[in-house]
């Protein structure tokens, strides 16, 4: 009898993930995402906030304005969107400003299944380029996602308190092309996501060693 009660609320609590749970669609939100550099000093701090379009419990959009804390980089703006409990969250936000736009001036979307579970394989259909400039040469920076697994799952801690978030890992190709030299870069991407609120926490690690670490918080 236990096993049948602890079964039906398990049951009860794998229902539908609400969009307007997630913190990117809290309109007038202002969230600091802070990045560590492998020693744990602070590498950059960006402050977003959110301009929400319609929100309801099966779906949301947004707008989201990034800027640096540090730098007198332009703002980015990027968006998200929900549908049926999924986030659909817009890479183009997080790649650092360069001269030029993006070749593509249609957002990069990757989803975040809100009914995932450890072991699931997640869409990854993510491969674009982007054009810039360094010290006065054209640059050419080619971006490609693979291999996107949800690993684990791990108590992680969160502006409303310990949650439990999956742990996706996935494959990040990055080639530099500059004066048609190519510069391969591969990266082990952690992100620490929690159904119904976001990415509450990043991770880079390169060579098996980590390299970067994002975490966030709301500011008031």
């Amino acid at each position: 009898m236990p096993f049948l009660i602890l079964a039906a609320a398990l049951s009860a609590a794998a229902g539908p993930v609400d969009c307007a749970g997630y913190y990117y669609f809290a309109d007038g939100r202002r969230i600091e995402t802070v990045t560590l550099d492998a020693q744990g000093s602070v590498k950059n701090r960006k402050l977003m906030t959110v301009r929400a379009g319609q929100v309801t419990p099966r779906s949301a959009t947004a707008q989201l304005t990034t800027r640096s804390l540090d730098t007198r980089e332009p703002a980015t703006t990027s968006e998200a969107r929900c549908e049926n409990g999924d986030l659909l969250l817009d890479l183009t936000g997080s790649l650092p400003s360069q001269k030029e736009a993006l070749s593509s001036r249609r957002p990069i979307l990757l989803r975040y299944p809100g009914d995932m579970r450890v072991g699931d394989a997640l869409e990854s259909r993510v491969d674009f380029d982007l054009d810039g400039e360094t010290r006065g040469k054209a640059m050419k920076v080619r971006f490609s996602l693979a291999d996107r697994r949800v690993r684990a799952s791990e108590a992680v801690d969160t502006p409303q308190g310990r949650k439990q978030a999956f742990v996706i890992r996935s494959t990040l190709n990055v080639s530099f092309r500059v004066i048609g030299v190519a510069i391969p870069m591969r990266y082990e991407l952690v992100e620490f996501f929690v159904p119904g609120l976001g990415v509450m926490r990043t991770e880079a690690e390169e060579k098996g060693r980590t390299v970067e670490r994002s975490t966030v918080r709301f500011l008031n």
